[in-house]
């Protein structure tokens, strides 16, 4: 296992040491199975349970949670880690203030940084979470005030050559 892994425990397959390892914020994570990364396009999720059946594990993703589900067979997907509390969420949501306030520009910032920091508080431990959330919220911020100050700039260049 990386410290990318996430173990959890899934009823029916103590037989598995199971986890969930996170690759980048873009990318969709894989279901490790045994310390062995799965291969869903190959393999399509299926593992032997308690019993020795064959029953498809699929991830479902949940961005605004930052922590994917996973669906046995055709059952309802499953949470595998405990809830963020409010303050986390909190925390963790303050760049949706950009989606709501910062334009175009805002929503691009909000949508990179709100998984950033929901994962960040999924998989690290500590005060240092918030640390690292904070940083990557702030840098939203700053990514929005420096491109719009930019546009702001090429505006200004372009409409004064217009201009007679």
């Amino acid at each position: 296992m990386t410290s990318d892994d996430l173990p959890f425990e899934l009823p029916g397959f103590s037989n598995h040491h199971l986890a969930i390892r996170f690759r980048g914020v873009f990318t969709q994570p894989s279901l490790v199975v045994d310390g062995t990364e799965r291969d869903a396009k190959v393999d399509l999720g299926y593992l032997a349970d308690e019993s020795g059946k064959r029953r498809q594990l699929l991830i479902v993703p949940n961005w605004l949670d930052g922590m994917p589900q996973i669906k046995v067979d055709d059952e309802k997907p499953r949470r595998i880690g405990p809830r963020l509390r409010w303050y986390e969420y909190a925390w963790a949501g303050i760049p949706f203030v950009l989606l709501v306030s910062g334009g175009a520009l805002g929503v691009i910032a909000a949508i990179v940084a709100l998984p950033i920091n929901a994962r960040i508080f999924r998989t690290t431990a500590g005060p240092r979470r918030y640390l690292q959330s904070g940083l990557v919220s702030l840098g939203a911020g700053a990514f929005v005030f420096v491109m719009a100050v930019v546009l702001q700039v090429l505006i200004r260049f372009a409409s004064a050559d217009a201009s007679p």
